[in-house]
């Protein structure tokens, strides 16, 4: 219980920042979940500041990992509630994901697997097919001489996305409930799905 709420805490400090980062602290403001400075909360990241709005969205996104990946995704597919020009950004995030580095695939792999990765397979591509923003894809050759795709997700990913998607519900909660905006947004996009 105590480390599921430092782990909170930690990624609630995380979020928040990046909104601010990115030049979206108003929003942490109004929701009453940012209390900096003026200064700090309008600069926002300097070199930001010639970024359209859907870049920002975009990085901020990409910034915070795959569960908000994911949702960027999912709102690039809502020209109905999003505008175009934030759509043609989150666009960019169906197939523009950070890797992750093979030393963190060949500690997945031989934890998974309980062995090394030479004993598992007779060939393993450290460089990834695909990424995706749950995990990607190396291609791989098994002792038995079968070629195979090995899918790896994404180290602890699964913790993040858990603690990512409560946060989430938290903060939906207060948008729709401290903001009028906030409310309508959510009602149509729980409506269309």
């Amino acid at each position: 219980m105590i480390k599921r709420r430092i782990r909170h805490i930690q990624r609630y400090r995380d979020i928040v920042y990046a909104f601010s980062r990115y030049g979206f602290g108003f929003l942490m403001k109004e929701l009453g979940l940012l209390d900096l400075p003026k200064k700090d909360l309008a600069d926002g990241n300097h070199s930001l500041h010639s970024r359209s709005t859907g870049e920002r969205i975009r990085m901020f996104l990409e910034d915070l990992g795959p569960t908000f990946i994911k949702i960027g995704q999912i709102a690039s597919t809502r020209p109905d509630v999003i505008p175009a020009e934030v759509i043609q950004e989150l666009e960019k995030l169906q197939d523009r994901v950070p890797l992750f580095s093979f030393k963190e695939v060949k500690n997945i792999i031989e934890e998974e697997f309980a062995e090394s990765m030479e004993h598992s397979f007779a060939e393993f591509s450290e460089v990834p097919l695909a990424a995706a923003s749950i995990g990607q894809v190396h291609y791989a050759v098994l002792r038995s001489g079968e070629r195979v795709a090995v899918k790896i997700q994404r180290p602890n990913i699964r913790k993040l996305i858990e603690t990512d998607l409560e946060i989430l519900q938290d903060l939906a909660r207060l948008a729709e409930s401290r903001l009028d905006w906030g409310r309508d947004i959510i009602s149509v996009m729980l409506s269309k799905n």
